[in-house]
């Protein structure tokens, strides 16, 4: 029968294999997160239905789940992985023993199909990258010989990677004008003084949208700003969270814009949010 034991700040559970030797597996949450994947397991052993997370014989949609419990992701990047997997990665291949990927050109196929089907080269591109992810994981256990969904080297459209590759890809900067003109406009159609600070205050410091959402009256200095907390929305619920890849950082102010923080810091209330674990 399965149990369940506390290591650190995670669960692992304990059941019996076929054979009658004990397994594991670790990284779960909860006491009944790990009893419930141990008592899955041994209801397929009863059933005989059972594969050996081990063995290549495995489905990739059981390998994909116990690859799962051992990630440890940022909440947006959870969130965006699970996606994937739910929407793209199972749906396609779930069924499929994970011994029998053997052929790049099935998985060129399916990202192209993916692409075709209304969703953004991006997408695509994406889940290609986290099933990569999965099986090369499968293959440092031995369950299959190569991981067929990397994209090797030197292949992709040579005209493009050629021009690309002379001249980088473009980026485009907004004038001070332009920003100027677009931080009038937006607060001409919101009638929100806010929104004409905000735009100038990204165009001049190269903040993250979230780091300007987040920014509050303590972090404004005499002629910088301190960035260490942004604000983010997930799943309906609003909070604030260290800045991406831990970025924290001053950003220097020009006087005119150090004038422009301060005088609407003074005239405004903001709203204090709870703050996750830096």
């Amino acid at each position: 029968m399965a149990y369940a034991e506390k290591r650190g700040n995670k669960w692992r559970v304990r059941y019996v294999r076929p054979d009658g030797s004990t397994a594991s597996q670790s990284g779960f949450d909860t006491k009944q997160a790990a009893l419930h994947w141990g008592e899955e397991q041994e209801a397929g052993i009863r059933r005989h239905r059972w594969n050996d997370p081990r063995d290549g014989a495995a489905l990739l949609a059981d390998w994909v789940e116990l690859w799962w419990a051992g990630q440890d992701l940022e909440a947006t990047t959870e969130a965006k992985y699970r996606y994937l997997i739910d929407h793209h990665i199972v749906p396609a291949f779930g069924n499929r023993p994970v011994s029998t990927f053997t052929s790049p050109e099935e998985v060129v196929a399916w990202e192209k199909r993916t692409r075709t089907n209304g969703f953004s080269h991006r997408t695509a591109a994406d889940a290609r990258s986290l099933l990569g992810t999965i099986l090369g994981d499968a293959k440092e256990r031995g369950m299959v010989a190569s991981n067929v969904a990397v994209k090797r080297r030197g292949r992709g459209r040579k005209r493009t990677r050629r021009t690309i590759a002379v001249r980088g890809p473009e980026k485009v900067w907004a004038t001070s004008l332009q920003a100027l003109l677009l931080a009038e406009r937006s607060s001409l159609l919101s009638g929100r003084d806010d929104d004409f600070v905000m735009i100038i205050l990204t165009a001049y410091t190269g903040m993250r949208w979230g780091e300007v959402h987040g920014l509050e009256r303590p972090a404004c200095r005499l002629d910088r700003i301190q960035i260490d907390w942004q604000l983010r929305e997930l799943a309906g619920r609003l909070e604030m969270v260290p800045p991406k890849d831990d970025s924290h950082r001053p950003a220097d102010l020009p006087p005119f814009l150090t004038a422009l923080v301060s005088d609407q810091s003074t005239r405004t209330r903001g709203l204090r949010l709870p703050r996750a674990d830096a």
